[in-house]
């Protein structure tokens, strides 16, 4: 499992399989834009630390050419996006059909104080099992 190490962001690769997780650039520089950006100035970088592609503006990262390719970011690509500057969650992969499931649980501590992150979102209960529903997000 993949956490994203950008404070105050919770996204783990468990709970969201929309979402893509960027290592660090090796390039001093941009690496060190990378760590200015996410507010984290003392802050040890490691071949497993991520940040998620939620905050990474739309152009800055290429989408896949097939359902089971990888996202990638553009050359030189900094994180902007971040709940201190008011990110917003993404939308879900052009062409990417089948919703993102959750338990009730889950999607209950998801919505913890976070409501107004969710406007442009359908909860769809599942046909098979009562206790899941599925977030199935519109353009903002």
């Amino acid at each position: 499992m993949v956490h994203c190490c950008v404070p105050l962001c919770q996204a783990s690769s468990k709970y969201n399989s929309l979402l893509s997780f960027h290592t660090f650039p090796s390039d001093a520089e941009i690496r060190r834009k990378w760590l200015v950006a996410i507010r984290r100035d003392k802050f040890t970088v490691t071949p497993h630390t991520r940040v998620c592609s939620r905050h990474f503006n739309k152009e800055d990262v290429r989408e896949p050419l097939s359902e089971t390719g990888r996202r990638l970011l553009n050359k030189g690509a900094v994180p902007a996006l971040f709940e201190w500057n008011n990110f917003t969650l993404p939308t879900s992969r052009p062409g990417h059909t089948s919703p993102t499931v959750l338990s009730k649980g889950c999607l209950e501590w998801l919505l913890m104080g976070r409501s107004h992150l969710f406007l442009n979102c359908t909860l769809v209960p599942s046909v098979t099992n009562r206790s899941r529903v599925s977030l199935e997000f519109s353009p903002f």
